[in-house]
């Protein structure tokens, strides 16, 4: 396989002028043009812009055609690895696309589902590329091509976009990329390279504007606004907020700083502000000479410049003469990382802390140390910290079992002659991967310890499958889950969009219900979890869980211990347990500032069982709780112990697991006696009805009588 970074066109040599603007023919057969864009430039995927790309979605079978004249240029079987870097095969022209998809030899945990073929057409005006095809035909370079011809049928075009896709790309002489909206007489959202500007700084008026946009695209969008405050109180913050802008802003940082602060009263991992679509302004900004952690209830300078490390690791008690915990406090108000009240990704956050200062006056930090001590370290123009080992060691236990490769899944280890171990790095795992997993708990041993420490999430379709392997029967016990959505139709603050056009309806399979439109799906809530028809894991489950353990890492040991299936070790979660917002993020973009906020339209309830165990606003708090330590993050201070993977393996050699009472029995008690009790109100009042119908009835006809 030939790793290279490409573009799309494949290396076509034109000798032509630029593309038209001409009006060409939608590539989807039976679809008016626009329909069904799923990304357009300036959009972003998982936090990378779509500069010049245009994805457009389909159903598995859609007919792709040839959207103009040409003549066909380089072909390749390619895989894309981000928005502008493809691994490419070769393509064998005797055989189908089909076929040459069939036979790519690909690096183990790459999908082939995510292959696809590329095409580029030259034109006698510029030239085009479409990838994303397969089906059962059979091209040549050299060969010609007209408008209307069937390319192939639509494929997965990029392995984070879920549904079918293909993706287009038009280009200039010189491979300059070039508008792709705007030749199919839509409108465009496209712009050149180094030609998006804003105002620097912006006025006080323009910075308003784009606050008032904001706080109205929550209100209408967010559907989890009041988990968090009140749609009254939400504008008065804003609105009290503006008062604040007294003179003009940097977009790209101060501004920046403002929606941090901002986000954070939100406290919602599924939020989040998108990167600059600019490269920064020049802004005068200083850094601190010193990296501080936060542990053990204690700040210690983690970090230095070379000419300051003889401060390693000291212990700081005020800087500037104020109490170090102001400090951290101020760093507190930059999260927004986190769901609700939840405290474990706020400790795993502040264990390194280099703020970029934002007061003018400032030239310094003046820090004092327990022993009465202090030292005078400058702020920098740059930041100039080293890495030291303590510090290595902390980095190693922040992506301890986190996906770092795009291929990387997950680990298997038997840890000893009764455990066995299973590291999920992501829950965005390939068909077959998840088939590897099935046939590993096959042959696992009787203990299992789970590690979704700093796993960001992934696909519920993938949870859903694995929590099939760990039962033999069925895992029910989470009561009420569902969607929620803040209206069907059409919203008005996506005109705002980068991802949604403005007109689009959206959410009409939901039901109206008080405050908000529902839906409830047994697969994305997991209301009832089905035990697989072959492999049924039935030993004892231990799950490693942290702060950075979200969403569907979230929701899989809440399955295993709401189901007394199996028990927590650690932290609590990132995401909370009671609802989160993970799906269908509209990406609203200031129109002054050009900022973009991804906002989730759909709030999530996993479970409304309100209990001791389960407190509302939290993460799914550990059975077995253990504190965060220096010990810890240093591994064992000689950074070589996994403390917690160690504590489980103490817990069961000890033969700790459930506890002997059930936390859940009384609420789900409680939650069944109030179920009888409105099943006998019900029955009572339906025979009231029709006795006092038959009453009527006697009466009428006695006076008909």
């Amino acid at each position: 396989m030939k790793h290279q970074k490409i573009a799309l066109i494949f290396c076509v040599i034109i000798s032509v002028i630029s593309v038209d603007a001409q009006e060409l023919l939608w590539p989807m057969a039976g679809k008016k043009a626009g329909e069904n864009i799923l990304y357009k430039p300036q959009a972003y995927i998982d936090n990378k812009q779509v500069f010049d790309q245009l994805f457009i979605g389909g159903e598995e079978g859609d007919i792709v055609l040839c959207p103009v004249d040409g003549m066909l240029s380089d072909i390749n079987v390619s895989y894309m690895v981000t928005l502008d870097e493809y691994y490419s095969f070769d393509y064998d022209t005797k055989m189908t696309m089909d076929e040459n998809i069939a036979t790519a030899k690909l690096e183990e945990g790459i999908d082939r589902k995510n292959i696809s073929i590329g095409i580029g057409i030259v034109t006698d005006k510029g030239h085009w590329a479409i990838s994303g095809l397969k089906g059962d035909k059979r091209f040549r370079s050299g060969e010609k091509i007209s408008a209307g011809d069937t390319l192939g049928i639509i494929g997965h075009s990029y392995r984070n976009i879920k549904e079918p896709s293909i993706v287009i790309n038009t280009y200039d002489l010189a491979g300059k990329p070039k508008d792709p909206m705007t030749p199919f007489g839509l409108e465009s959202s496209f712009v050149a390279f180094g030609e998006l500007k804003r105002d620097n700084p912006m006025s006080e008026e323009k910075i308003c504007e784009d606050l008032e946009v904001l706080k109205q695209a929550f209100i209408e969008i967010y559907p989890s606004l009041e988990a968090h405050t009140t749609k009254e109180e939400w504008s008065a913050y804003i609105d009290s907020l503006k008062t604040t802008i007294t003179s003009p802003m940097n977009p790209s940082f101060e501004f920046r700083m403002l929606l941090q602060e901002i986000l954070h009263k939100m406290n919602d991992s599924h939020l989040a502000m998108m990167p600059d679509p600019i490269v920064q302004e020049e802004q005068k900004k200083r850094f601190s000479s010193e990296i501080l952690s936060l542990c053990d209830d204690t700040v210690r300078v983690a970090a230095t410049t070379k000419k300051y490390e003889q401060y390693l690791w000291r212990i700081v008690t005020h800087i500037n003469g104020e109490s170090v915990m102001k400090y951290v406090e101020e760093r507190k108000k930059m999260l927004s990382n986190y769901d609700e009240q939840v405290e474990s990704t706020v400790q795993e956050a502040l264990l390194l802390m280099q703020n970029v200062v934002k007061g003018k006056e400032a030239k310094e930090h003046i820090l004092t140390f327990d022993d009465g001590t202090t030292a005078t370290l400058p702020l920098l123009a740059k930041n100039e910290v080293i890495m030291n080992d303590k510090l290595a060691q902390m980095f190693k236990w922040r992506y301890r079992n986190r996906q770092t490769r795009e291929t990387d899944f997950y680990e298997t280890r038997e840890l000893n002659d009764s455990t066995s171990y299973l590291g999920i790095k992501t829950f965005s795992i390939p068909d077959k991967q998840i088939e590897d997993i099935k046939q590993y708990l096959d042959t696992c041993k009787s203990n299992l310890i789970i590690d979704v420490r700093n796993n960001y999430g992934g696909e519920n379709s993938a949870l859903y499958k694995i929590l099939s392997f760990l039962t033999d029967k069925p895992m029910s016990r989470q009561k009420g889950g569902y969607h929620r959505v803040s209206k069907k139709g059409r919203y008005d603050m996506l005109k705002y969009s980068a991802n949604y056009p403005p007109d689009i309806e959206l959410y009409s399979d939901y039901e109206q219900g008080e405050n908000g439109c529902y839906k409830r799906d047994s697969i994305e809530t997991l209301a009832i979890v089905m035990p697989d028809t072959a492999v049924n894991y039935c030993g004892k489950i231990y799950v490693l869980t942290n702060g950075s353990s979200f969403s569907a890492a979230m929701l899989l040991p809440s399955v295993l211990v709401r189901n007394r299936r199996g028990v927590s070790v650690g932290r609590e979660t990132g995401s909370a347990y009671h609802r989160m917002a993970c799906m269908d993020q509209t990406e609203i973009r200031l129109p002054n500032t050009l900022q973009t906020i991804s906002i989730p339209m759909v709030q999530t309830v996993f479970d409304t069982t309100l209990c001791e165990r389960v407190p509302m606003g939290r993460g799914l708090m550990p059975d077995y709780p253990m504190s965060l330590t220096f010990y810890e993050i240093t591994d064992g201070g000689d950074g070589k112990t996994d403390v917690m993977l160690e504590y489980a393996l103490k817990l069961i050699a000890e033969g700790r697991y459930l506890s002997e009472t059930d936390p859940f029995e009384q609420s789900d008690r409680e939650e069944e006696k109030s179920d009888w009790w409105w099943m006998i109100v019900g029955a009572l009042v339906v025979a009231g009805v029709g006795g006092l119908g038959v009453l009527y009835e006697r009466k009428r006809k006695g006076r008909e009588g």
